[in-house]
């Protein structure tokens, strides 16, 4: 029988278990266990000198016979139910749980039925408990086995017990006087023992947690490097790349060329990305002004090498061979920029789209060759024309009508079936317009009613056709207002260069 201070500890430990389960409702090893010590507790209380008489005298004495049965099966079901979850690799987990519900059909006996039902319960109860603790040595001495946190102090705990039970069964067959001291010491070393293999998990567990930590802190420490390194690494690309984009500005001419059309005219060129591998040209001479819109393989860094190879070819065409005719210069070009990339014998296979014109100032005369990109030209029906548009897929919107003159399906570089380039020649009058762009728009991305699909050619004539009545400056702005309203939230897909230039 327990005395005070055993008793007390037991208290101790059951509040202080069961605080840690309210705080770690995850972890049942620290129910079990406050529930093992809350009814060991309890036991004196209501066993031989019944001191629950002198707290509650009025209690009925028959719910004191109850309680002392209850006390007598819980410990055992709630030992189990500790044993098997702390090891629980080592249990037999449904033994285990079985014998457990058997002792708490055990416990409904008394509390729904006569106390004296308890004479038909004790062979059964004895025979649970020493099944019970065979399993119990069993699941410990495999853990002892594979070296198991805390599977020491639970073989501490369990001899700790059994020398007290057998110093018990002795004690009450008169073979050997009680000693209350070495009773205290092993009740305090079971007690101890079993409060140890639940303070084991939580060192392991605070181990891990120290390990995790450190670890943490090395691996942040190694991402700030690594991101430091990035950084400077990103910054120098970043530094390169915005020298390249000063480059390509310095190739691209300035866009006063376009005052030669008037105020009518305008250029929208965006990038994808800082640079870009579209791009526009101008040449003059005389009367004749030649410009086009270009569109090379990529974008980005590779595209604007490629638009650097192009836009050499072009000008070397121009001012080295003193080539004039449109399809002339887009011969020449494919030859030089598919000698460039040749050179290494590296079988490179890019190149551009461009559409190409001249236009002679004096005579209004329109010379365009394009390379897979075609020329708009937008009149109004209203007004005089000696444009002949027999050859032109015709959009027409109210007085307005939208001429298309495709270009050779072709591109400037190493193609399969290569051809000579063909020359469309043109006489314009005042106030048609010449427009010319790239495949970026026209495969832009948007459109919420649309679920993301491409703009397609269909759109963008009807665009330009409803702004064709307005300023240069107004174009521009009702063209980018409605590209941001297409695009959305969508990432812009490719560069965009869109030339209008009204005679």
């Amino acid at each position: 029988m327990l005395n005070g201070f055993e008793m007390s500890c037991y208290l101790f430990a059951s509040l202080f278990f069961l605080t840690l389960f309210s705080i770690r409702k995850k972890d049942k090893t620290l129910l079990w266990f406050g529930l093992f010590c809350a009814s060991i507790f309890i036991r004196p209380f209501v066993t031989t000198n019944y001191h629950i008489n002198t707290i509650l005298p009025n209690l009925d004495w028959e719910i004191i016979v109850r309680i002392e049965y209850i006390t007598l099966f819980l410990p055992s079901a709630f030992l189990i139910l500790f044993i098997n979850e702390r090891f629980s690799e080592q249990s037999p987990s449904k033994v285990m749980k079985l014998l457990a519900a058997f002792s708490f059909i055990e416990v409904l006996g008394p509390v729904f039925f006569s106390a004296s039902i308890f004479t038909y319960l004790i062979i059964p109860h004895k025979i649970i408990s020493v099944i019970g603790m065979l399993l119990i040595v069993w699941a410990i001495v495999k853990a002892l086995q594979k070296r198991v946190s805390g599977s020491l102090f639970a073989g501490i705990a369990v001899m700790c017990m059994l020398i007290s039970a057998t110093l018990s069964i002795t004690n009450d067959n008169h073979i050997t006087e009680f000693m209350p001291y070495l009773d205290t010491a092993l009740q305090m070393g079971f007690l101890l023992s079993m409060s140890l293999i639940l303070g084991s998990k939580f060192a392991s567990e605070f181990l891990k947690v120290e390990y995790f930590q450190e670890t943490t802190q090395n691996q942040k420490a190694e991402l700030e490097h690594q991101h430091s390194v990035l950084k400077e690494k990103n910054d120098e690309i970043t530094d390169s790349i915005s020298y390249a984009y000063r480059i390509q500005n310095a190739i691209l001419p300035h866009a006063d060329f376009l005052r030669n059309f008037g105020r009518d005219s305008f250029l929208i060129y965006k990038p994808k990305d800082i640079v870009a591998g579209d791009f526009y040209w101008r040449n003059e001479e005389g009367d004749v002004l030649m410009f086009a819109a270009a569109d090379c393989t990529g974008h980005g860094v590779p595209g604007a090498m490629v638009s650097v190879v192009c836009s050499t070819a072009l000008n070397r065409s121009v001012r080295e061979f003193n080539l004039k005719d449109p399809a002339e210069i887009l011969n020449k070009t494919r030859e030089l920029v598919i000698e460039t990339f040749e050179k290494q014998n590296s079988n490179v296979k890019d190149g551009m789209d461009i559409a190409l014109c001249g236009f002679n100032k004096k005579t209004k005369e329109l010379k365009f060759s394009g390379a897979n990109n075609a020329l708009w030209i937008i009149r109004s029906k209203s007004r005089e024309s000696k444009l002949d548009g027999a050859k032109a897929k015709i959009t027409e919107q109210d007085d307005l009508q939208l001429l298309e003159f495709k270009g050779n399906r072709q591109p400037i570089g190493s193609y399969v079936k290569q051809s000579p380039f063909e020359t469309v020649s043109l006489e314009l009058s005042n106030s048609e317009m010449i427009c010319l762009t790239t495949d970026g728009l026209i495969d832009q991305f948007g459109g919420e009613k649309t679920g993301g699909k491409k703009l397609m050619k269909k759109p963008l004539k009807r665009l330009i056709l409803n702004n064709y009545n307005l300023t240069g400056e107004k174009q521009k702005e009702h063209i980018n207002h409605f590209l941001k309203e297409w695009q959305g939230d969508f990432e812009q897909t490719d560069d965009i260069c869109v030339l209008g230039l009204k005679v």
